[in-house]
């Protein structure tokens, strides 16, 4: 009974390990996440996921372009949406498992000043952040890590319907 209990105690704390730059690779949530992403990356090679676009005039805004990938249940397992303004783009790309939450966003956002930002957001099934890599080359520009938060998609047949952003 004591090695049962020991060994309950055991995988809580490593289930509980935080995520460090030495170790996030590894980490079983974020190998979990990637599967995830692999999956939804194979569904679309196939082609069995149904895509839908819209389009819209310009106007400054991250939400010019709309993509999804939908299932046969029409479950979105992945919403790309896409803007910018005169001297900016951003292109989000989000990724949802088979229950419809969102597991991984990848932004890539660029700016005439030749600054590149990647920006990579693992989510676990409950919708927790679990890790954020972020990679930045050039000289810097106005990008704000809580601006691309606001703009994710945690809806993407909602935000997909949604009214035009001008």
């Amino acid at each position: 009974m004591k090695f049962f209990l020991g060994s309950l105690l055991l995988v809580g704390v490593v289930q509980a390990q935080t995520i460090t730059v030495s170790n996030w690779r590894s980490d079983p949530r974020i190998l979990e996440v990637r599967a995830v992403y692999a999956t939804v990356n194979t569904l679309i090679a196939r082609k069995r996921l149904k895509l839908e676009r819209q389009r819209f005039g310009y106007c400054p805004s991250w939400d010019l372009e709309r993509s999804k990938f939908s299932d046969a249940s029409g479950v979105v397992r992945r919403y790309i949406k896409a803007g910018g303004s005169e001297d900016s783009a951003v292109t989000f790309e989000h990724t949802y498992d088979a229950q419809s939450r969102l597991r991984f966003v990848l932004v890539k956002a660029g700016a005439v000043n030749d600054t590149h930002l990647e920006l990579r957001f693992y989510f676990d099934a409950a919708g927790k952040r679990v890790w954020l890599d972020r990679r930045q080359t050039g000289p810097g520009y106005t990008f704000a890590d809580a601006d691309f938060v606001r703009e994710m998609v945690w809806n993407p047949k909602k935000a997909f319907v949604a009214a035009p952003p001008c």
